[in-house]
């Protein structure tokens, strides 16, 4: 059986603590969350990578200040970006996770285009997408991928995939 790692998270978000968790799994290290929430320094819906990247790295610079006695820090920030400009707007996941003192590793994962409809009422009518399935649609998680797949992909599963992505490389270079 492993040791126990303890991860220090930017986030309260129950989803995004299983999400980091699992990624962690999937390449051996075997991890219980702890969090607090610290704000990212920019809008609720980021609207591009950059935003989207800043967001993160404002939330895991402070978390690194907060000095908490932990073997990792991680941070998630998801938003929306147009990755070509005849394209229209895709989901967008930024991870930030690192060894404290150690290098961070980043990892991105660009996952489904939003409907025009949907990207038309945020952020003027409700802050981000996740607000948008809540209250349009009654969903009790900020979850609006299984609505838009058909059930076929979650947001849980596009944020693991960032995370599984800063993962391998903190794993390879932590050898």
């Amino acid at each position: 059986m492993s040791e126990l790692s303890r991860v220090f998270m930017s986030t309260e978000s129950a989803l995004k603590h299983e999400a980091v968790a699992h990624a962690l799994e999937r390449v051996g290290i075997v991890a219980t969350v702890d969090s607090k929430k610290l704000d990212s320094g920019v809008s609720e819906q980021p609207l591009s990578i950059d935003e989207t990247y800043l967001g993160a790295k404002n939330r895991h610079d402070a978390l690194r200040s907060l000095n908490v006695e932990t073997e990792y820090l991680a941070t998630v920030e998801s938003g929306l970006c147009r990755v070509q400009k005849d394209l229209g707007m895709y989901g967008c996941v930024v991870v930030i996770l690192e060894r404290t003192g150690d290098k961070p590793y980043v990892g991105f994962s660009i996952d489904i285009e939003y409907p025009v409809e949907v990207l038309d009422m945020v952020p003027s009518v409700y802050a981000d997408v996740g607000v948008w399935i809540q209250e349009e649609h009654g969903t009790k998680e900020k979850d609006p991928y299984p609505y838009l797949t058909g059930g076929m992909l979650s947001r849980r599963e596009t944020i693991e995939t960032a995370a599984f992505n800063a993962a391998v490389q903190l794993k390879q270079r932590n050898i």
